[in-house]
C-alpha cells in the first residue's frame, strides 16, 4: 500500500474524530447541540430600521449562534441539558426557530432588538395570503423570569402548531402574532446551567416590577421582586416597551409559572378591578378556565390577594388602550398543583360558582384563604418561594415539569389554550361589532348614555 495514501486515510480518520462522527464517547451535549445545528437555517428576512434597535435577518441570528464561542468542558451535572434534556437551551430555540421560519407554511419572520448588551429576539406570524387582514393582533411575552423554563416551550410548541397544523393555522385568518420567547436572556443563560432559582435580570431586578404603571421605588428589597431604581431602567424592559408600542397589540398574554391562573388587569392594587372590557375578558377567561386550567382567574391584585405594581399587564391595557390583557401562569408542582385544583373546585361547590355569575370578584372574603395557602409568582409573593427556600432541585420543580410526560401534556394544553384565546378575542370583537350595529340602526328609538371610563393610567 501506498505510504501516502496511509498517510491520506489517517488524516481523514483523525479529521473524523475531531468532528465527533467516530467518537462514540461525545458528550450528550455535543450530540444534542450537532443535532439542533444542523438544521436549515434560511428562512423570510424582515429587515426594518427604527431609533435604538438593532435588527439582524432569521440567517444572522443562527450565524451568532455558531459563531459564539463554546467553553471546552462539559456542562454541569445540574444544567438542564443533563438533569432535563427534553428543555431547549437558548441556543437551541433559536436554532429551532430559524427552522420553523424555513419550512413554515405562513409567513414567520424573525428579528433581533437589542439595547446595550441586551439582545431580544422577536417572532411575527401571520398569514401570507394576498388580502389577508387580522383583525386581531397578539402580542406574547415569555420568560420575564428566567426560572420559568416551561413558558418559552409553551410558546414554542403554539408556533410549531401555527406552522405544521393546517387546523392549528386557520386562527391566522383573524389573527397574527408577534413573540418574545426569552425575555430574560442573560440570567436565562445562568438558569439552564443550574441556578434554577434565579428569578430577576442580572443586575437583581424583577423585570415584571419594572413597568411604568404605578410603579413604586425601591425600599431596599432583599428579594427577588425589586422593581429597579426607576420604571423602565432595565434594557429588556426598554426592549420590550419598544416592541409594545409599535405593535399596539389588540391582545397581550403574559406567560408565567409557579401556580395556575389567569389574570386580567388589574394587578398593582388588591381593590381595583378593570372597567373597560371587563366583562368580555372575564368571559374569555371563564371559558378556557373550564377546557384547559381549573384554576382561579380574574383581576390578578384581586384575585392573590397581593398588589403587584409595575406590571407589563396593566401597562399595555392602560397605556396602549389594548382591548385583552392577560398573565396566564400555566403550571406549579404536582402536589401544588393538586391542592388548588381541589381547593377551588371545593370553593366553586360551596357557593363561589354563584358569587362569580353574579359579578363578584376573586377578592371576595370566600376565596381569601385559597389564595393565601397557594402563592403566586405573577405578584412575586413570598409563598412560592418560601416553598423552595432556595434549593436548586425544588426551585425547577415548583417551576416547571421534571418528566417528559408532565411537560408534554402541559405544553400542548398551553399552546392550544393560546390559540383559543386568540379565537375567542376575534369572536368577542365580532359579536361587539354586531351590536354595535344594531344599536346604530335603532339608535333613533331610545337615547343610550354612553359609559364613562374611569380607569387610573
Amino acid at each position: 500500500m501506498c505510504w501516502s495514501a496511509i498517510a491520506r486515510g489517517v488524516v481523514l480518520a483523525c479529521a473524523l474524530v475531531a468532528c465527533g462522527a467516530l467518537d462514540k464517547g461525545s458528550s450528550p451535549t455535543i450530540r444534542r447541540e450537532r443535532r439542533v445545528l444542523s438544521e436549515p437555517i434560511v428562512g423570510p428576512v424582515r429587515r426594518e430600521k427604527q431609533l435604538s434597535v438593532a435588527v439582524s435577518p432569521t440567517a444572522e441570528l443562527l450565524t451568532a449562534v455558531r459563531a459564539k464561542p463554546r467553553p471546552n468542558k462539559l456542562p454541569s451535572k445540574r444544567s438542564i441539558q443533563i438533569q432535563y434534556p427534553f428543555y431547549h437551551t437558548s441556543d437551541e430555540l433559536k436554532a429551532e426557530i430559524a427552522h420553523l421560519a424555513s419550512t413554515c407554511q405562513d409567513s414567520l419572520t424573525v428579528s433581533a432588538h437589542s439595547d446595550g448588551d441586551v439582545t431580544l429576539d422577536v417572532v411575527t406570524v401571520r398569514r401570507r395570503a394576498a388580502g389577508a387582514e387580522p383583525i386581531n393582533r397578539v402580542f406574547m411575552l415569555f420568560g420575564e423570569h428566567s426560572r420559568e423554563l416551561i413558558g418559552p416551550e409553551s410558546g414554542l410548541a403554539m408556533l410549531r402548531k401555527l406552522c405544521q397544523d393546517e387546523s392549528s393555522a386557520s386562527v391566522l385568518e383573524h389573527s397574527e402574532f408577534q413573540l418574545v420567547l426569552n425575555a430574560n436572556p442573560l440570567s436565562r443563560v445562568r438558569v439552564e446551567e443550574g441556578e434554577y432559582c434565579l428569578r430577576t435580570n442580572p443586575s437583581g431586578v424583577d423585570l415584571n416590577r419594572n413597568w411604568d404603571m404605578k410603579w413604586q421605588g425601591d425600599d431596599g428589597h432583599e428579594d427577588d421582586t425589586a422593581p429597579g431604581p426607576r420604571p423602565f431602567s432595565e434594557p429588556e424592559t426598554r426592549i420590550m416597551r419598544r416592541l409594545v408600542s409599535k405593535y399596539m397589540p389588540t391582545t397581550f398574554v403574559s406567560v408565567h409559572s409557579g401556580t395556575r391562573g389567569m389574570y386580567m388587569p388589574y394587578a398593582y392594587d388588591t381593590s381595583v378591578l378593570a372597567k373597560r372590557n371587563q366583562p368580555r375578558m372575564l368571559a374569555i377567561l371563564k371559558e378556557l378556565d373550564a377546557d384547559h386550567c381549573h384554576c382561579p382567574y380574574g383581576a390578578a391584585g384581586q384575585e392573590v390577594g397581593y398588589a403587584c405594581p409595575g406590571t407589563c399587564l396593566d401597562w399595555v391595557f392602560a397605556k396602549l388602550n389594548s382591548s385583552f390583557s392577560f398573565a396566564f401562569e400555566i403550571y406549579v408542582g404536582s402536589d401544588h398543583g393538586r391542592g388548588l385544583q381541589h381547593r377551588w373546585e371545593e370553593k366553586l361547590r360551596e357557593g363561589g360558582a354563584k358569587l362569580l355569575d353574579d359579578g363578584h370578584h376573586l377578592g371576595h372574603e370566600h376565596f381569601k384563604d385559597l389564595f393565601s395557602d397557594h402563592g403566586s409568582d405573577f405578584v412575586g409573593n413570598s409563598l412560592v418561594d418560601a416553598a423552595a427556600a432556595g434549593d436548586p432541585p425544588s426551585c425547577f420543580a415548583l417551576f416547571n415539569p421534571t418528566t417528559k410526560e408532565s411537560y408534554d401534556n402541559t405544553v400542548s394544553n398551553w399552546a392550544s389554550a393560546y390559540i383559543e384565546t386568540a379565537e375567542k378575542v376575534v369572536l368577542s370583537m365580532q359579536r361587539e361589532s354586531s351590536q354595535e350595529e344594531g344599536n346604530e340602526n335603532t339608535a333613533g328609538d331610545s337615547p343610550v348614555e354612553e359609559q364613562k371610563d374611569e380607569e387610573p393610567i
